[in-house]
């Protein structure tokens, strides 16, 4: 099981966040972009021009959730490699 250490929150609105958070296990780490809708929508991502894509409407994410249950289980149980 991985740990997870939230690095940074921007605030893009009170109710949008963009989370930088750093997935690890050992010497093994992946830091992911999480972006945040009104704490019922998470979309991830694993580069950060990937999250300026999404924000000018031209890109989507590779993983999306619906709860911060199954995003906080996605973290836990990511093969990191």
């Amino acid at each position: 099981m991985n740990s997870i250490k939230t690095i940074d929150t921007e605030y893009l609105r009170s109710d949008r966040t963009i989370d930088t958070i750093l997935v690890y296990q050992g010497v093994m780490s992946k830091i992911f972009w999480i972006y945040n809708f009104e704490g019922i929508h998470f979309r991830v991502f694993e580069k950060f021009l990937d999250v300026h894509y999404f924000l000018s409407n031209s890109f989507e994410a590779k993983y999306s959730f619906n709860n911060e249950k199954e995003l906080d289980e996605f973290l836990l149980y990511f093969q990191l490699n």
